[in-house]
């Protein structure tokens, strides 16, 4: 290099190691702010070297705000082997490393350890992401963007929102029916408390129809409470 270059200094590796990890912190805050808000669905594989080396590949997969499908290889390393807890643990960490709040899915193959990586994975996503209190705000959003939809000027979209409208109100149709303990957790959530829900459901059924619906959600939240009160006084 001294022939061909004189004036060109080489580097340290020191130097060029300190490079190496800026550039990859750069492009991880670029991915970082490209998955931001959005919904994540996570594939991932085991498998050893030739040199009887365990490696474990997780791969992110979502839609852009401009609906175009979205792959990226996020995290590649070595893992002391192909046990359920430790490709769990992998996940975890790479959930926690990356930020990812919004979770959708993860897919692995059929192997004995991935339904064991599984379990354990539902026990960790309890623990670290409790989600009853978004249920309510992410409910109400997708009932308002399907009816939304279901009225523009595209007809593709419009048929995508009846199909999806016929599958919402089979399973979610019916007020009465929905499980209200789902809507008294975003009472216990300090950000919302009863005053969003009486906004939402007004704004979601009209004055009339949501102040009656608000009712029924305050008088399971006082049953509740009357049902803890009575235990208590019994030294339960």
């Amino acid at each position: 290099m001294t022939k061909t270059l004189p004036n060109f200094k080489l580097p340290s590796r020191v130097t060029i190691a300190r490079h190496c990890l800026r550039i990859y912190q750069e492009e991880k805050d670029k991915l970082k702010y490209l998955i931001k808000d959005q919904r994540v669905c996570l594939t991932s594989d085991t498998w050893t070297s030739l040199q009887n080396l365990s490696y474990m590949v997780v791969t992110a997969h979502w839609i852009d705000d401009r609906w175009n499908s979205q792959k990226k290889i996020l995290n590649f390393f070595p893992t002391p082997d192909h046990k359920g807890e430790t490709i769990a643990k992998g996940i975890e960490e790479f959930l926690l490393g990356w930020g990812i709040d919004n979770l959708f899915t993860v897919t692995l193959d059929n192997a004995t350890a991935n339904d064991a990586a599984i379990k354990h994975l539902k026990v960790l996503m309890g623990t670290l992401y409790v989600t009853s209190n978004c249920f309510f705000r992410e409910f109400f959003t997708l009932r308002s963007s399907i009816k939304k939809y279901s009225t523009c000027e595209d007809l593709i979209l419009v048929d995508m929102a009846d199909m999806m409208k016929s599958k919402f109100d089979k399973y979610w149709g019916n007020f009465e029916n929905m499980n209200m303990l789902l809507l008294v957790a975003v009472v216990l959530d300090p950000r919302y408390k009863m005053k969003y829900v009486n906004f939402t459901l007004s704004k979601a059924y009209g004055p009339l129809l949501g102040r009656l619906k608000s009712e029924d959600v305050a008088s399971v939240l006082t049953r509740l409470y009357d049902s803890y009160s009575h235990y208590c006084k019994k030294g339960f």
